[in-house]
């Protein structure tokens, strides 16, 4: 009796001990790295291309199959599907993403080609793709100032170089600028001036710049008669250990990706939601020379460039 007593005893022992153990992993599971947790999940479309910005729609939103998308009059709204199929919607109104689900099935059964396009075009067949009139506000009504950073700003060296285009200033002779690095505070703790518009920042001259895991870029621009600011602009100051964690995590995770396309656009989402904007640059312009032939994605990224201001706003032509 004391003999199958203790082996009880053991037995619970060890199952307490297990579960212990396993709530110490999945506890410390939630902190492998300093970094925001990584969401892989595509959803069942995304946003990529947009001038919808006034009603909320933004690059890289994330619809799931019981969501909506509100579509405002003359706007422009391009959906990637999961499948790797495309919608271009060209109408306002209000889109039901299962019945947009529903209408790409049953084109895709009568157009078994890829890739897959749907369209959804007004009465007018007007297309908005071009249009960019919701940009910069009353006060700048065309971008002032686009900040060029270099392509690779995962960790930040002592010394920062970037260049910047200035369409508010025509006579570059009377431009004068001032670069900012504030901390998340606002608090200033670099500023020099310049003629040029092409900079390079030592950062060692900045109080207190690496204790900070993210700083801000602003550059102020101005013509002599008064400029406009740019907007500030995120750069992540973190350590190449968490950085390479982070990474190597999501690309075990996107290594499950069956579609090539969709890989490629969950590594967009990654770098897009750290802020690393020439990242997803880069990832565009290999993508659209992959697939010159596709039917969206050389439109869509040069939304994603005008609104990163890494492209000035292209003219609209005028019928005469």
């Amino acid at each position: 009796m004391t003999t199958k007593l203790y082996f009880l005893l053991l037995l619970v022992g060890l199952y307490m001990t297990g579960l212990s153990a396993l709530a110490q992993k999945n506890d410390n599971s939630k902190n492998d790295f300093a970094l925001e947790s990584i969401d892989n999940d595509f959803g069942e479309f995304r946003v990529i291309a947009t001038n919808n910005k006034r009603r909320g729609v933004f690059f890289f939103q994330r619809f799931t199959l019981f969501d909506q998308i509100n579509v405002i009059p003359k706007s422009y709204v391009v959906l990637l599907h999961k499948s790797g199929a495309t919608v271009e919607i060209n109408k306002a109104g209000t889109y039901a993403i299962k019945l947009l689900k529903a209408q790409l099935l049953a084109y895709a059964k009568a157009h078994p080609q890829y890739p897959i396009n749907l369209k959804v075009e007004n009465p007018q067949k007007s297309s908005y793709k071009h249009h960019y009139y919701y940009h910069w506000g009353k006060r700048c009504p065309e971008p002032p100032v686009g900040i060029l950073l270099p392509s690779k700003l995962k960790v930040l060296s002592r010394e920062l170089s970037f260049a910047w285009y200035d369409e508010h200033t025509k006579d570059s002779s009377k431009a004068r600028y001032e670069v900012v690095i504030t901390d998340m505070m606002g608090e200033e703790l670099l500023k020099v001036k310049s003629s040029k518009r092409h900079i390079t920042l030592s950062l060692s001259q900045a109080k207190s710049i690496y204790k900070y895991h993210i700083i801000k870029l602003k550059l102020l621009g101005s013509d002599g008669e008064g400029g406009c600011d740019g907007d500030a602009v995120m750069a992540e100051y973190v350590n190449n250990e968490s950085m390479s964690i982070a990474y190597r995590q999501f690309k075990l995770k996107n290594q499950l990706t069956k579609s090539p396309l969709i890989a490629v656009f969950n590594e967009m989402f990654f770098w897009n939601k750290k802020h690393f904007y020439l990242e997803v640059n880069e990832l565009w312009r290999k993508l659209v020379k992959k697939y010159p032939k596709h039917p969206v994605l050389a439109i869509a990224y040069q939304h994603f460039k005008v609104t990163y201001r890494l492209q000035r706003v292209p003219e609209t032509k005028t019928k005469k």
